[in-house]
């Protein structure tokens, strides 16, 4: 689809494409009672049946904590049932999806719905599955494929990742059946903008962006490599004999040798782009810096996980390593250390 005058404004005035996404598209379900049953019969049929009646709103504060969907749906009765998050290339809050789960737990048949581009499943659904892990929440995957990524979430809700294209399609052939020509134009010109936010090889830049804040913490991130390096040095877990600190293309990488192992501990932007949310990497390789089958075997319980914590490039074996969020710098490099430490236990066992 060619750009539409809609996606062209947004994407050029709008700090916030996904509230602009969200708003449109309830605009389209109080315009079109079809519209609206269509979506509703397509989260239908990968999870439970819904209500008839869903009033749908955005931005619903909640009284008990501080989590705003950007999208409610409602039954009869007031009671929510749906909760709708718009995602083009905005990070996942803290609050997400755990805290939306928790809102939504006493009410069976429930669900979760993010909504991004196809382009990004490949790590904001492993991002969402990890972060209920942690959560110590029961997940069941169900469903996973090209448009949908579906889970049941401690025996009675549902996490959904669904596709702007495939729900948009869905809709769309509702309304061709149905001559609803009017929404059928507002439908498109949201089809759009999110086609062009899905296909975009380079974003537009935001002022918000350039602060001397993002600089900071990008440094902030090589500083804490160092810290944790070098601590682990000086306590003699690894050596650094003969290595030294190199800048890449992707980042930053201080290499290490652990035992037999030629290791590295990573800023990779590539890699945080395209599989994991978390910007720092542990690679691993054998002493002579390649790849070898019997490293791979020791960490064979990291490939098994759900989803996956080991990734291959070349010769070298890849381990995210996930940072702590709001929490003071010393438990953020506590937590660290723990993690490769236990990494690093595996190769030993």
């Amino acid at each position: 689809m060619n750009e539409t005058l809609f996606g062209h404004l947004v994407t050029r005035f709008s700090c916030s494409p996904e509230n602009m996404a969200t708003e449109s598209l309830v605009f389209l379900f109080n315009q079109s009672k079809v519209a609206q049953a269509s979506f509703c019969k397509y989260l239908s049929t990968l999870t439970t049946p819904l209500p008839r009646t869903i009033k749908f709103e955005t931005q619903s504060y909640g009284d008990e904590d501080a989590s705003i969907p950007d999208l409610m749906g409602k039954d009869a009765t007031g009671q929510p049932v749906i909760f709708g998050e718009a995602k083009f290339w905005a990070g996942l809050t803290d609050n997400q999806p755990v805290t939306y789960l928790q809102r939504l737990e006493k009410i069976d048949g429930s669900m979760l719905v993010f909504l991004s581009p196809a382009r990004r499943f490949p790590t904001l659904w492993p991002e969402l599955i990890r972060r209920c892990n942690y959560a110590e929440f029961h997940i069941e995957v169900q469903e996973e494929n090209a448009g949908n990524k579906v889970a049941r979430v401690n025996g009675n809700q549902y996490l959904l990742l669904v596709s702007w294209s495939s729900v948009l399609d869905a809709i769309r052939q509702s309304l061709e059946v149905e001559n609803e020509r009017d929404t059928l134009g507002n439908l498109l010109q949201l089809q759009g903008l999110c086609d062009q936010m899905d296909t975009s090889a380079f974003l537009p830049m935001q002022s918000e962006e350039l602060t001397s804040t993002i600089a900071t913490r990008l440094l902030e991130y090589c500083d804490i490599i160092d810290e944790v390096i070098d601590g682990m040095a000086s306590r003699h877990i690894i050596s650094l004999k003969g290595l030294r600190a190199t800048p890449v293309r992707e980042g930053y990488k201080r290499y290490f040798l652990y035992k037999k192992w030629g290791c590295s501990l990573d800023f990779n932007a590539y890699w945080w782009k395209k599989h994991r949310e978390t910007p720092l990497w542990l690679g691993i390789t054998s002493a002579k810096w390649t790849y070898d089958a019997e490293t791979k075997q020791k960490l064979v319980s990291l490939e098994m996980e759900v989803p996956t914590r080991l990734f291959t490039e070349g010769s070298t074996l890849y381990v995210p390593i996930f940072i702590e969020t709001r929490v003071e710098k010393d438990e953020v490099l506590s937590n660290i250390l723990e993690q490769i430490t236990a990494i690093l236990d595996l190769l030993s066992t």
